[in-house]
């Protein structure tokens, strides 16, 4: 069961947030690779997830599967409209999850590590539907959380008409995407220790059994 969240309180956020940056942070990566971790202890990244939540609230992105909220995702399309005061609060928490001299270096590295499918989608104004968060609890993982977030993601992008992207930072994660019918098409080196490849699911193409 995937529900579209419209309506959390504080302390519910703060409490799915700190859930969901145990599960980034506790995550193994592939060698040398730490992607975000890089940058961002455990407080800070819960910041940085709070303000993924607070944006998408406001502008009707965010999604929890299971009755128990055992996973949570933000899934962004040409529907979704943009809130004012939600980006005030996502960038918020960014600054202060990063520091501005931390923040500004990140944003350098980002910009210099390639053009991602994003941007050159809307320069080329090309639709398309995003993932721009997807995580589980780790209490559930490997009961097919995941599969069911993908499904819906498939499921509407393949309703709409258009590509789905999504951005993850680990050689496994991208074996997991891959499982599921995306592709890997573009690795951005940021650093010495974070690198990110971007996932595209083509038009119609359908989710793997």
């Amino acid at each position: 069961m995937v529900t579209r969240v419209c309506e959390m309180n504080p302390a519910e956020i703060e409490t799915e947030c700190r859930r969901m940056a145990d599960s980034y942070l506790e995550y193994e990566m592939t060698g040398t690779n730490l992607g975000m971790c890089e940058h961002l202890d455990r407080e800070h990244f819960t910041h940085l997830i709070r303000g993924y939540f607070e944006a998408a609230l406001r502008n009707g992105s965010l999604y929890c599967a299971g009755e128990n909220k055992e996973g949570w995702f933000i899934f962004e399309t040409p529907e979704t409209k943009r809130n004012l005061h939600g980006s005030l609060l996502q960038g918020r928490r960014m600054l202060k999850a990063f520091g501005l001299q931390k923040g500004i270096r990140y944003i350098r590295e980002i910009m210099n590590s390639g053009t991602y499918l994003s941007s050159e989608f809307s320069r080329q104004k090309k639709p398309f539907a995003k993932i721009e968060f997807i995580a589980v609890a780790k209490e559930y993982q490997g009961q097919g959380c995941m599969r069911r977030m993908m499904e819906y993601a498939f499921s509407e992008s393949d309703r709409l008409g258009l590509p789905l992207i999504l951005t993850t930072d680990d050689e496994k994660k991208v074996r997991i995407y891959e499982h599921f019918g995306m592709k890997m098409v573009r690795k951005h080196v940021v650093s010495k220790r974070a690198v990110y490849y971007e996932m595209l699911k083509e038009t119609g193409r359908q989710m793997q059994v």
